[in-house]
């Protein structure tokens, strides 16, 4: 099978990546071929910056990975990767019908909105506590998180 190795820019969360390719080279699993976590063993390979590839695409798999390339034995080297579905599927995903609703901005981070269709205001309260024995018998700050519904 034939993979083309690359140089992910962008952050992995992002869908529309900004690939660049650093090259290919045809590959045979490692011993069982796994479609989300495949390790492959490279051959023909004429890449001599292998050190930038962290992604990579199996055509024949029709997924994208994040990649890490090391070498193996006997000099050949061998890639593992890791299923990026944000791009696997990226057509599928902009093809999803949705209705949004609302859309937060930096000026509505400190608020809910909830489906009935109001704003309720979030007021950040902390009040800091220490107590003097703690756990283990020494000064420790100890966190106690309560609430968060709508009032």
């Amino acid at each position: 099978m034939r993979v083309v190795l690359y140089n992910n820019a962008s952050d992995p969360m992002q869908l529309d990546k900004r690939l660049f390719e650093i090259g290919s080279a045809q590959a045979t699993p490692y011993e069982s071929l796994s479609v989300e976590s495949p390790v492959l063993i490279l051959s023909d390979l004429t890449i001599s910056n292998l050190s930038k590839v962290n992604y990579m695409h199996v055509p024949e798999l029709g997924r994208y990975y994040t990649a890490s390339v090391s070498l193996g034995n006997n000099g050949l080297y061998v890639v593992s990767g890791s299923v990026d579905v944000w791009e696997s599927f990226k057509e599928e995903i902009l093809t999803i019908p949705a209705i949004v609703d609302r859309q937060e901005h930096a000026e509505n981070c400190m608020t809910y909105i909830n489906n009935g269709g109001y704003v309720s205001r979030v007021d950040n309260f902390m009040q800091r506590y220490t107590w003097s024995k703690g756990f283990s018998g020494t000064p420790q700050n100890i966190l106690i998180a309560a609430g968060g519904g709508n009032y």
